[in-house]
């Protein structure tokens, strides 16, 4: 439910936060965290991002690549949870950047990664607005369906021969179907993508106001409402 990225410079400093929704914004941004060494920047971060109760669910520590910087940063966060008796245990992954940039669907103009997600980052802390209320109507849901299905399908064309179960593939829960940085809205976790033949086939989920829309798509953006068969 708070979802950034820690940029540490060869120093071993936070040097930026880069801000990829709402809450990120609402916690971290303006909060002196930055230009702390990994031990004081997380202690900040952790303290920060605890004070509601709407971080209830797993805690989520993604490597981008750098394993000595992942290792001592994973080291600070369970000495917090300890210091602040927070039980939770950490949930590891891995991903590049240039999937995350997939996942936002952030094209890149021949920006390096890292640049181009500061620019995302720069982007949404001014379209931050704590007090937007968003409502729906089901042909938005159809669109932001077909949105996450067309971003599945660049995906695809980029990586024709992934493996279903390849541990760094795209995952369908990250994608922002809404494109919208006030209204995030992402795929459920029963959600499910393949390719084959360099086509996708789909099953995309998106849970509004608790209630589930599915829609199965069989290699092409024509869905059809209900569950694969």
């Amino acid at each position: 439910n708070c979802n950034f990225i820690m940029y540490f410079n060869k120093s071993n400093k936070l040097s930026n936060i880069i801000f990829l929704d709402n809450n990120s914004v609402k916690y971290l941004f303006n909060k002196k965290i930055e230009n702390k060494n990994i031990d004081e920047a997380i202690e900040k971060v952790i303290k920060n991002i605890y004070v509601d109760s709407f971080m209830d669910n797993e805690f989520k520590l993604i490597n981008y690549g750098d394993e000595l910087i992942y290792d001592d940063v994973k080291k600070s966060i369970n000495k917090q949870f300890v210091i602040n008796a927070i039980d939770k245990n950490i949930v590891e992954e891995n991903n590049t950047l240039n999937n995350k940039l997939v996942e936002l669907n952030i094209n890149t103009k021949d920006e390096k990664e890292i640049k181009a997600l500061y620019d995302y980052s720069l982007e949404m802390v001014n379209n931050y607005n704590e007090g937007d209320k968003i409502t729906y109507n089901e042909e938005d849901i159809d669109n932001y369906s077909v949105n996450g299905y067309k971003k599945l399908a660049k995906y695809a064309l980029n990586n024709p021969n992934v493996e279903v179960n390849a541990p760094n593939k795209l995952d369908i829960t990250k994608i922002n179907v809404s494109d919208n940085y006030n209204n995030q809205v992402y795929p459920d976790s029963s959600s499910w993508y393949y390719i084959k033949d360099k086509k996708v086939y789909a099953y995309i989920v998106i849970k509004i106001n608790n209630k589930n829309y599915e829609y199965c798509y069989m290699g092409n953006e024509q869905f059809k409402t209900g569950k694969c068969e």
